[in-house]
């Protein structure tokens, strides 16, 4: 370069000075020809018809990705949505309605849902002037989830001062103004980077000011800063990319500031696209400036600093390519200038390297975020029952005529509410012509039982779809809340094998989660599984056996080894916040509460233990289990005693005796108490459950196979 330009100079008229020199073998060297400009023109085009083809091909799809939303409720309310929803809405979750609203207002949630367990209504805030589409997207998603649950979805449109599609739009046009200003620079005056002339910088300058003015005139002071500054940016990249790699580093300018426009045009919301894609567009340099324009205009200060670094780091790297690019001519002679390699890796690595400086800065950052169509339910028609004074009223009772929706059952695990109902679990269900269900529930008030039909009329926990698993009640709860009830129902999975009594297999357990207003109908509004399905009955049937005491919910679990007819009883737990969230079980380890399922502990051995599913409760400073003691083959019901839910439990007395008639085909399983039942001192009720080898002799007399009462005396 230096034997060029010495060369030039030799041969050079002595009037010229060595900087005339210079420019006018740049210049000659560095106008284009003619098909070197339609070749960017062509380029450019086609970048932004392949991004507006992308852009509708998913828009078309209408598949919301990643939504941001925060959730004002009950925690266990907002596992479920995280469930059903997935990938589609990333969950926010607070219990203060206010920080949620501040969240909408400054940019960090595309919309507030406001659960209110007290009414069936759910109210959804949305910022007025969103894009369309997507805010259909997300009410459609939301409202068909709580349709499901029996709840129904009301819509308030909340206005932020300015649409953020009109900012949207505004911060698309300053960086199409950007892009067109050094266009015409660099396809007029030749390639900006090695010489912008004076005529050129004085068109960029008023170019920039009438920017500004018209900003200011249009949204103030404050929007014609950001507005300027992407206008700048888009200037400085075009000139930088187009010095480092010539016309194709111009067309890729073209497809960064010249394709945000088509999302405004086309009416789709970036949440539309893929989230590797979000995440690229929210890190390119279009999505910067976008970001911090709206953040500005918009949502004040939240996520500006963000926003605005990266805009800057965007900025200063395009300045330092292109002041580097400028001392580094593309080509003198024909001959590739030295070091343009060096250059672009210097400002690449010098861009990476401040962009994760800024991931580390504050910003608008959105909390992280399989369940089966849940269906609203209803009260059958009342069933009159006489005044119930004694055990005797109980099994008057459980022996009358069935009717369409409950013959026969077995199981009858049992919860009051706060309104004095009781709620009846049962677990499988003959029903006059209408078969067998997996489970079913009543509701019992002072005169009448009602049995709660879903509306596809099968079980009241319903199947897993597309598969014969089926689940069994075992326990039940009721949690207080304001205006209602929280009722989980742990259940047992099973899979029929067969048309025989024992052909089924159990898979572990799970819990579904009711909704009880006072004097409403109990809605499903969750369900889990608490273990993945495994038939080995080695694994701790968790929720064989529930309680709870303050905020914790203590569940049982029974497991058997194969070595004995009894089961054995390890103990866990979980905060009442936390019903739907397995991995917050804690395990009783017999001494601490541990994080590893593993180190449960017995606290009843498996050697003349309890059955499957039995029952605990408190009375005074006392706990006691209550099961008939070796399941189907044992004769005792037995009660076990304990000074904490804990334990370690201690045989008690023998409370009756249970045997089952094998010979004959008869066998009485599934001993249960009810301590709040008829209430005495020093006694309770307690119900067991009769079947039949013989299926037939079932169906042909449904009475027998309904739960019996009787009331023992314990210590």
């Amino acid at each position: 370069m230096q034997r060029h330009y010495a060369q030039r100079l030799a041969e050079s008229p002595i009037d010229r000075s060595p900087e005339d020199i210079f420019a006018a073998t740049v210049e000659n060297d560095t106008v284009p020809p003619s098909r070197a400009r339609v070749y960017a023109v062509v380029l450019s085009a086609l970048a932004a018809f392949s991004t507006c083809l992308l852009l509708v091909a998913f828009s078309a799809r209408g598949q919301l990705f990643g939504a941001p939303l925060s959730v004002v409720g009950p925690p266990v309310m907002v596992s479920s949505l995280i469930d059903d929803l997935g990938s589609q809405v990333v969950v926010r979750q607070t219990v203060d309605e206010t920080a949620a609203l501040a969240d909408l207002d400054e940019g960090r949630s595309r919309a507030v849902l406001v659960v209110d367990l007290s009414t069936t209504t759910d109210v959804l805030v949305i910022p007025a002037g969103q894009n369309e589409r997507a805010e259909a997207a997300l009410v459609n998603e939301l409202r068909a989830a709580q349709a499901l649950r029996g709840r129904s979805l009301e819509v308030q449109r909340r206005d932020l001062g300015r649409s953020p599609r009109t900012v949207q739009d505004l911060s698309s046009g300053a960086l199409v103004v950007g892009f067109l200003i050094a266009a015409l620079v660099s396809l007029g005056a030749g390639r900006g980077a090695h010489r912008v002339h004076r005529h050129a910088t004085a068109v960029l300058a008023l170019s920039l000011g009438a920017v500004a003015i018209g900003s200011a005139l249009l949204a103030g002071w404050m929007a014609a800063v950001w507005l300027v500054m992407a206008v700048a940016m888009a200037v400085v990249l075009t000139l930088a990319l187009e010095a480092l790699f010539g016309w194709t580093g111009f067309a890729a300018a073209a497809a960064l500031c010249l394709t945000v426009v088509w999302p405004s045009a086309l009416g789709v919301d970036h949440l539309f696209l893929p989230v590797w894609m979000q995440t690229g567009w929210h890190w390119s340099p279009t999505g910067s400036a976008a970001s911090a324009v709206l953040s500005a205009m918009v949502y004040g200060s939240a996520g500006l600093l963000h926003h605005g670094l990266q805009m800057m780091v965007w900025l200063v790297g395009g300045g330092l390519a292109l002041c580097l690019a400028r001392r580094s001519p593309r080509r003198i002679n024909g001959q590739a200038s030295v070091g343009r390699g060096r250059i672009g890796a210097i400002v690449a690595g010098f861009t990476v390297l401040l962009l994760g400086a800024v991931a580390l800065a504050p910003g608008s950052v959105v909390a992280d975020s399989s369940s089966a169509p849940l269906a609203p339910n209803r009260l059958s028609p009342c069933t009159r029952t006489p005044e119930v004074d004694s055990v005797a009223d109980l099994n008057r009772i459980a022996s009358m005529p069935g009717n369409a929706y409950f013959a026969g059952a077995d199981v009858g695990t049992d919860v009051t509410l706060s309104d004095g109902r009781r709620l009846w679990l049962f677990g499988d269900t003959l029903r006059e012509n209408a078969g067998l269900v997996r489970n079913s529930m009543l509701v019992a008030d002072d005169r009448c039982l009602y049995a709660v039909v879903p509306a596809d009329g099968g079980a009241v926990i319903p199947d897993r779809p597309q598969s014969q698993v089926g689940y069994w009640p075992m326990s039940v709860a009721a949690i207080s809340r304001p205006g209602y009830d929280l009722v989980p129902v742990w259940a047992e999975r099973v899979r029929q094998l067969g048309s025989g009594v024992f052909d089924f297999e159990t898979l572990g357990p799970s819990v579904a989660l009711f909704v009880v207003r006072p004097g409403d109908v109990p809605q499903l509004v969750a369900m889990k599984d608490l273990t993945p399905d495994t038939a080995d009955v080695q694994q701790p049937v968790w929720g064989a056996a529930s309680a709870v005491d303050g905020d914790w919910v203590y569940l049982y679990g029974t497991a058997n080894a194969g070595d004995t007819w009894g089961f054995s009883v390890q103990v866990a737990r979980l905060h009442v916040d936390d019903l739907l969230e397995p991995t917050h079980m804690q395990y009783w380890d017999g001494f601490d509460w541990s994080e590893s399922a593993g180190s449960a502990a017995q606290v009843i051995p498996a050697a003349g233990g309890t059955s499957q599913i039995f029952s605990v409760f408190q009375q005074d400073e006392t706990w006691y289990a209550v099961s008939k003691q070796d399941e189907f083959l044992g004769s005792y019901l037995r009660v076990w005693i304990a000074t904490a839910p804990t334990g370690p439990f201690y045989a008690g007395p023998v409370l009756a005796i249970l045997p089952s008639d094998l010979a004959a085909g008869h066998f009485t399983y599934m001993a249960l108490a009810h301590p709040e039942v008829l209430p005495e001192d020093n006694s309770m009720v307690v119900s067991y459950s009769r079947n039949d080898v013989n299926l037939q002799h079932i169906v042909d007399d449904p009475v027998q196979y309904r739960p019996r009462f009787l009331r023992v005396w314990f210590p």
